[in-house]
């Protein structure tokens, strides 16, 4: 409740990132598919699991902002700690989702050549990270629990990953894939 305000912020701004993050799925999903050909499976798949993944996360960061905001300070301590697990949870389940979105993306970028080697390399540490962070369900304090060292690891390399490969993908807007 102290820090109502400052989550409340970040909670904004998460959802201005939104914006951004369904336009970067968009461009994904279409760069993907004409490196594919065909049906284009993988990069729907990749698609699919990027929207499933961001609203999970999402759905868990609209419940701590409005616990934070409203309901924590009126609610009891059993609900504010029901509804603040709802939240962890939500963002632990987000990354079976973001597993999906990097290994898809990498199985392209392997079997067609369409992204750099090192970059599709990345997304199967991304994809491995986010695996093995979700057994932060299990534990409830170290490296393994949520928002220990593997989990902030994990969320380092994603954004990491993301960043390059919508570095890659906006130099390559345009541009015939390379097969």
């Amino acid at each position: 409740v102290d820090g109502g305000d400052s989550l409340v912020v970040s909670g904004y701004l998460w959802g201005l990132s939104g914006l951004f993050y369904f336009w970067f799925l968009g461009s994904l999903r279409s760069y993907l598919r004409r490196a594919e050909g065909d049906a284009g499976r993988l990069s729907a798949i990749a698609f699919g699991a990027g929207i499933a993944g961001g609203v999970v996360f999402t759905m868990g960061t609209l419940i701590s902002v409005a616990l934070a905001s409203d309901i924590a300070g009126a609610a009891s301590g059993e609900t504010t700690v029901a509804l603040h697990e709802v939240a962890t949870h939500a963002s632990m389940y987000s990354t079976f989702a973001f597993v999906v979105l990097a290994a898809a993306t990498s199985v392209v970028s392997g079997r067609y050549r369409a992204l750099p080697a090192w970059l599709g390399w990345l997304g199967w540490l991304v994809a491995l990270l986010a695996l093995v962070g979700s057994g932060s369900v299990f534990a409830e304090t170290g490296p393994f629990a949520a928002g220990g060292a593997l989990s902030v690891l994990g969320l380092a390399v994603f954004f990491l990953w993301f960043l390059a490969l919508s570095v890659v993908l906006t130099q390559r807007a345009g541009r015939p894939v390379n097969r």
